[in-house]
């Protein structure tokens, strides 16, 4: 549960709904989240219903099971952030029309860029979705695409849109899967969002709506992302979850707000399977993650805290675990070069004890050069005895733990000399007097010269060489992973139970089950390379745990927090395995936000 201006923000779903007028106990702004078996569904009314030939035409969607979506290509999906539970696994999203043929009416994500979640700080409400194959729309696998409102977002103001969404619309879970529609007025813009109250025939989105689309004629103008209501009874969350008795209004991402961000992704491409990855990013992006520099885009001006924080963000948001510039940028045509990690690299909050024992102590990433830091960072990843060949701060830090990536998969050490830089046409004689993306830049064209995709120095020099670790070499960073990971519930109550499920395997062999880059102990596999296990909570801490395994497989996250539920043990016959509170990880966002 987050405390905010307050008011309580509780997690709900959202639907096109008409309010019952009752005895008002309690004012909250409410949150959505997808519209699930193991998700509060509260008691609306509502909505005038959509056509399978307008839900064509506008590109109507669910997405996952239990949220709306809008296409805005054939084979992209935009919908809200908090409908997708983990992007690290876009697979296992799910999304689905009502048109066409059976076969014509469900795609499997195969890449998604989350920008944030509802109780995010960091960015905005937004899932951008792209599918493995494409929707036919109309007859056609191309050529579908929504218009974006280019608009200014105050002038929305007083201005009407047509929403939608297949939520719920009756007392108490009726009506979900059918799509609704209702004009309402916008009332205000705040930043990122814009607002607007009940109608005057009392609708309103509500749960199911998450994610739905908003639209001023053709022009896609929002995505549904919250309401505000009342409970009858606020004794505990789950009790107002249970009584509520009115909704005042909503609010959804503005899209004039957001256009800029969202086409800057839209035209990147990446693949969050590989160990490595290297793309080009727009300053648009950058700045949409709240850690941009605003009309500052030279990375030769931005000190390294600040960039590494957008750069971790950027790649994180792809689904994959950290990353960095490589210090490249192309000015005149806006381009920053990104290089992320995937499998094989471990996010690590590092405590102020731990990087003080280094003997390369620091107290603030932004105060501290990033040679010195990077020498901490590599002590500390090198002593996990995984097989890290190093490591970086990713610039986050909060209560005094500091974001920590550390790389395997694909990555190599080496000794470079001046002289092999200077080669390149880069005249370093101390790290510790240069700045991080000089040094990026030429660690980067250092790798890229033996089969690398990218690089960088970790900050030890002696006698005119400087040690540089290398990422994603030509054998593994293009191959995919056969092993996979899956787990029956990604959230829930510190003592519940997580059956977690490995296929892919080795067959008849021991595989080791980690949590957060520490082993948790060893399963023995089948003659099918599969296995399950039990993963207990009991003496776990509210937190983040990513589950991974020493065969490279793709990390699966689960999150314990004290406003879920208590996840029953389902399987009393497979093996058990403990997870502790030293293995959590509380997500570090600069300045002030706990994941």
């Amino acid at each position: 549960m987050v405390v905010s201006n307050s008011h309580l923000k509780y997690v709900f779903s959202l639907t096109i709904v008409l309010s019952i007028a009752v005895a008002v106990l309690w004012y909250q702004r409410v949150y959505a989240q997808p519209l699930a078996p193991d998700s509060f569904d509260p008691s609306i009314i509502g909505g005038n219903e959509v056509t399978i030939t307008e839900q064509e035409r506008r590109g109507l969607v669910q997405v996952g099971g239990g949220c709306s979506g809008v296409l805005l290509s054939n084979d992209s999906v935009l919908t809200a952030g908090h409908c997708i539970s983990n992007h690290h696994n876009p697979t296992s999203v799910v999304v689905t029309a009502n048109w066409g043929t059976s076969a014509n009416r469900t795609r499997a994500a195969r890449s998604i860029y989350k920008f944030a979640d509802f109780n995010e700080v960091r960015g905005a409400d937004l899932a951008l979705v792209y599918l493995e194959s494409p929707f036919q729309v109309f007859g056609a696998i191309s050529g579908y695409n929504v218009q974006l409102n280019l608009a200014e977002p105050n002038s929305l103001l007083n201005t009407t849109v047509a929403a939608f969404g297949l939520g719920l619309n009756q007392l108490p879970d009726v009506g979900f899967g059918t799509w609704r529609t209702a004009n309402l007025t916008i009332s205000g813009t705040d930043g990122r969002i814009f607002h607007y109250p009940t109608n005057s025939n009392g609708q309103m989105i509500a749960p199911g709506d998450s994610g739905g689309p908003d639209f001023i004629g053709s022009k896609l103008t929002g995505i549904h992302s919250g309401v505000y209501s009342e409970c009858a009874d606020n004794s505990t969350p789950a009790a107002c979850k249970a009584t509520i008795t009115r909704i005042h209004g909503g609010f959804s991402v503005s899209i004039p707000a957001m256009k800029s961000a969202i086409q800057a992704v839209r035209v990147t491409n990446w693949d969050s399977n590989r160990n490595t990855y290297w793309l080009d990013v727009f300053s648009d992006e950058i700045n949409a993650t709240r850690y941009g520099w605003s009309n500052q885009n030279d990375v030769n001006e931005v000190e390294w805290g600040l960039a590494f924080r957008a750069a971790n963000e950027m790649c994180f948001n792809r689904g994959f675990i950290g990353g960095h510039f490589s210090g490249h940028v192309v000015l005149e045509h806006d381009l920053h070069g990104l290089v992320c990690g995937g499998p094989g690299a471990v996010w690590y909050d590092a405590t102020q004890a731990e990087i003080q024992a280094t003997g390369y102590g620091f107290l603030d990433t932004n105060l501290t050069h990033w040679a010195h830091a990077n020498r901490a960072a590599t002590a500390l990843c090198e002593g996990f005895e995984r097989g890290f060949v190093g490591g970086h701060f990713n610039g986050h830090q909060f209560n005094g733990r500091y974001g920590l990536i550390c790389y395997s998969d694909g990555a190599q050490w080496f000794d470079v000399t001046r002289s092999e830089y200077s080669d390149l046409g880069y005249d370093i004689l101390d790290v510790n007097l240069t700045h991080w993306a000089y040094a990026m830049r030429a660690a980067n064209d250092f790798c890229v010269s033996k089969g690398f995709v990218g690089g960088y120095m970790n900050g030890h020099q002696l006698d005119g060489r400087f040690e540089t670790v290398c990422q994603g070499n030509s054998s593994s960073s293009d191959s995919g992973l056969a092993a996979t990971l899956a787990v029956d519930y990604t959230t829930g109550a510190p003592g519940s139970y997580f059956q977690v499920t490995g296929r892919g395997f080795t067959p008849n062999s021991q595989e080791t089950l980690l949590a957060n880059g520490v082993s948790l102990g060893s399963v023995q596999t089948d003659v099918d390379g599969s296995f399950t296990v039990v993963l207990s909570t009991y003496f776990a801490d509210i937190g983040s745990y990513w589950l991974s395994t020493e065969t490279p497989s793709a990390p699966l996250e689960i999150h314990l927090h004290m406003s879920s539920e208590v996840r029953p043990r389902s399987n009393h016959s497979q093996m058990e395995l403990l997870l502790s509170a030293d293995r959590a990880i509380h997500r570090l966002y600069m300045p002030v936000v706990q994941r």
